[in-house]
């Protein structure tokens, strides 16, 4: 018998809504309201069938309260597509009570076979709706016993087409169907009552286990009472024993931290005005250890504005918050390094380039011969080289001082309206020997009516000349190398550099913008570097922000485009009938 419980169950639920309420009661209400809907009409049957064989049916009133009958088969359908619980169960129990007193109307009146089901009237509205369905389904089944007896008294005759043995007959078998009805929709209720127990055991279950692995307990105020609940797991965070707890919000309060009780206060208050609450305080547990928690809550029934119930849960996220707090004193400990770095490489560089400025000034002058002659014409390479190693350590130096000035925010952009070509043109003539010894031919094509660009000359100036310094080192002999600009529709100007060198692989192109990263790392490297180069362009692009773009392929050259926004950019004044877009 349990499996055809579960059977009808599952029967049911396919013509339940699959939003349908969450409460176990209504549920099983609805449940019931379908299986009395699938049963009822055989009821219907079995006594129409005999009506047909033994009463001489002349008039449509038969087939018409057959038709009615037959259609509690739509109930089901319009609860899961159309109506509401509550107005399939009114619509129902109406025209259940309006069809049973047609029927005994029409069928004998105080003799009719239909009139024992007057008295299950009530008990279905009560399974529908409760002790108001209940009350709603008596109240017209006793206008329509009402109404009968008036018709009875002002003379009104009851005509029955059955015979009175058929009506002994039909009497005695609706009796049984009707006790049979009752008795299975009786004992399905039972039944389906306990099911919901079991759910609702099983759901208690899950919710206990669910909040202790979240950490999550529930709680309730009852505002008419001013009495507090608590879960299980709502006790376990606030450290006290179910029986030590008075119920009374003084006492939850009394639990809080005592630096962090007014602003729970403020939120009780406002809870009580049916406002939502959302804050975080402390718990102080009996035995001093304290908790950090996060509670949140809202008014579960209101009347004339206030607050009836409110209902909530109380969060422990004390681990949460003690990694968060570590994350943070984590990234203050990593600024402060990254500070100290950032002003250790400033102050070193700096304390660097005045020893480098003389050693550069000096071996200029021995190679120069400006006092008189130094003897062996050795003497004067050792003084180009010691000048030319100088030139590039002082260089390496003013790159890592401008990339910790950035680091630190302490690199001030100087915009003034430059013109790319000028600086450009810079650029080439202070890398032409590079190329020269390189082997590499550089292309150039800078209009001269470009619109002006607002930006730092300087910053433009570095950008421009190590893209160029790393196209010139990574492309081997008789390769060529780009250097054009333009503008685009919306305004902005770019610039790029590119070459027919080595090139990156792709999955490396996003690490090259990183300080101290080449993509040949090995100490077998062919091409000298420090890897600074594009990490500065990157850093100074940011500070004008302008975006840098890097397309490149394994053995086809790399391209490097700069593009600074419309709103650095100064127009000349009227259409300069350039608009190339990159």
């Amino acid at each position: 018998m349990s499996m055809s419980i579960h059977q009808f169950d599952s029967a049911a639920n396919r013509f339940l809504p699959p939003d349908g309420s969450l409460d176990l009661d209504v549920r099983r209400r609805e449940r019931m309201f379908v299986i009395a809907h699938l049963i009822s009409p055989i009821c219907v049957a079995i006594l129409a069938a005999m009506v047909y064989g033994l009463a001489d049916i002349q008039s449509p009133q038969f087939f018409a309260l057959v038709a009615g009958f037959a259609s509690f088969y739509v109930y089901p359908l319009l609860l899961n597509r159309y109506l509401s619980f509550r107005t399939a169960s009114y619509l129902s129990t109406a025209q259940l009570t309006v069809l049973v007193i047609s029927t005994v109307y029409f069928f004998g009146g105080w003799t009719s076979f239909a009139l024992p089901w007057i008295m299950a009237l009530p008990m279905v509205g009560m399974l529908y709706l409760g002790f108001r369905g209940a009350y709603s389904t008596s109240a017209l089944a006793l206008a329509g016993v009402l109404i009968l007896l008036a018709l009875d008294l002002f003379g009104q005759s009851f005509a029955n087409p059955i015979s009175p043995p058929g009506q002994t007959i039909m009497l005695i078998t609706s009796i049984a169907l009707c006790i049979i009805f009752n008795t299975g929709i009786a004992f399905f209720h039972v039944r389906l009552n306990n099911l919901s127990k079991i759910e609702l055991q099983e759901r208690d279950r899950l919710s206990v286990h669910v909040q202790r692995l979240a950490h999550l307990g529930v709680w309730e105020i009852d505002y008419s009472t001013n009495k507090m609940t608590f879960s299980d797991e709502a006790f376990r965070i606030v450290g006290l024993a179910r029986a030590a707890f008075d119920g009374t919000q003084e006492s939850f309060l009394n639990c809080i931290h005592k630096d962090d009780r007014a602003q729970a206060k403020r939120n009780s208050g406002r809870l009580a005005l049916r406002q939502k609450i959302d804050f975080t305080c402390r718990i102080v547990r009996p035995d001093g250890v304290e908790r950090v928690v996060n509670i949140q809550g809202d008014a579960t029934q209101i009347k004339n504005d206030k607050a009836l119930q409110a209902r909530g849960f109380i969060h422990d996220i004390s681990e949460s918050a003690e990694a968060e707090a570590a994350l943070r004193a984590a990234k203050r400990e990593s600024d402060l390094a990254n500070q100290a770095k950032s002003e250790f490489l400033a102050n070193m560089s700096h304390e660097l380039r005045t020893p480098l400025n003389a050693i550069m000034g000096f071996s200029e002058m021995i190679s120069l011969e400006t006092f008189g002659p130094v003897g062996s014409p050795r003497y004067r390479e050792y003084a180009d080289d010691i000048h030319q190693s100088g030139a590039y350590l002082l260089n390496f130096i003013g790159d890592i001082l401008d990339l910790s000035k950035i680091e630190a925010g302490r690199y001030v952009l100087d915009k003034t309206e430059i013109k790319l070509a000028d600086v450009a043109a810079s650029c080439l003539r202070m890398v032409d020997e590079q190329a020269e010894a390189a082997e590499c031919a550089i292309e150039t094509n800078i209009p001269d009516f470009l619109p002006l660009l607002r930006a730092d000359e300087r910053a433009c100036h570095q950008i421009i000349l190590n893209l160029l310094s790393n196209s010139i080192k990574f492309t081997p002999p008789g390769g060529r190398i780009s250097l054009k600009s333009g503008v685009v529709s919306e305004g902005g100007l770019w610039f790029s550099v590119s070459d027919s060198g080595i090139g990156i692989p792709a999955d490396e192109i996003s690490r090259v913008i990183e300080p101290f990263t080449q993509v040949d790392g090995s100490l077998s490297r062919k091409n000298k570097g420090t890897g600074l180069g594009l990490s500065l362009v990157h850093s100074l692009c940011t500070l004008h922000g302008a975006a840098l773009q890097i397309e490149s392929e394994v053995g086809n050259g790399t391209e490097v485009t700069v593009r600074f926004p419309a709103r650095h950019v100064i127009s000349l004044g009227g259409d300069s009938g350039l608009a190339i877009a990159n």
